[in-house]
């Protein structure tokens, strides 16, 4: 895509970038479904927002001031995480996994 690209290609990248994760649907459910009064709700949401978006702005934007800096970091952060990617994944699903677990015993007991 880099080496020719088009429009529908740069489009479909955008969406792909920019398309929200698991991870922020997730935090807007909570947040939907806290029973908080509006004010509360709506901070809630646009925090929730303005973290999702300069996850995606934030490399973007050091790229465009330092290019040689954000490379230099960016390749490193990379080769880290393809070091130790099933690492990673494990812990993440390990956790997740004891979340949703605790959640459920937790449902459980408190639905008796």
């Amino acid at each position: 895509m880099v080496a020719d690209p088009k429009p529908l290609s740069a489009f479909l990248v955008g969406l792909l970038i920019f398309a929200p994760g698991v991870s922020f649907f997730a935090a807007v459910q909570v947040i939907a479904t806290a029973q908080a009064n509006f004010n509360l709700t709506a901070l809630a949401l646009i925090i929730v927002v303005v973290i999702n978006v300069l996850l995606v702005w934030v490399p973007i934007v050091v790229h465009l001031v330092a290019p040689g800096f954000a490379t230099r970091h960016l390749t490193a952060f990379n080769n880290w995480l393809r070091a130790h990617g099933k690492l990673i994944l494990i812990c993440v699903l390990v956790a997740v996994g004891g979340i949703m677990v605790v959640n459920g015993i937790h449902g459980l007991a408190v639905g008796r």
